[in-house]
């Protein structure tokens, strides 16, 4: 996962759903689908509206209106659960990362008796 999903990623995909709710009468769904697709959702077949589900972390599906126009208050609660996505992205990388650094040896370890310096 580390090669999909940067924390740097994470950031620029936080940013961006800022800038979409400083402008929340204006998000097309191409944008929510953009930002869908960013964090590991595809769609799925199911629900009356296209559903999105994450294929990276366990959560709930997302569906996104096909409409030219969202309505602010659904558009926030899109952007909400993609937010909450990052959230869980994060939290994975972090784990991962954790994982890698116990499997580390100290430098001590490895060099036994003299410094080879």
């Amino acid at each position: 996962m580390g090669g999909i999903i940067s924390k740097e990623k994470l950031i620029r995909l936080r940013a961006e759903i800022e800038a979409f709710r400083g402008t929340i009468h204006n998000v097309r769904p191409d944008d929510l689908v953009s930002l869908a697709r960013s964090l590991g959702r595809e769609k799925a077949k199911r629900g009356k509206h296209p559903t999105y589900v994450s294929t990276l972390v366990a959560r709930n599906p997302i569906s996104i209106p096909g409409h030219p126009t969202i309505k602010p208050r659904t558009a926030a609660s899109i952007l909400d659960e993609l937010e909450a996505d990052i959230n869980a992205l994060w939290d994975l990388l972090d784990e991962q990362e954790r994982k890698n650094d116990n499997k580390k040896l100290p430098a001590r370890a490895v060099f036994k008796g003299t410094n080879p310096r």
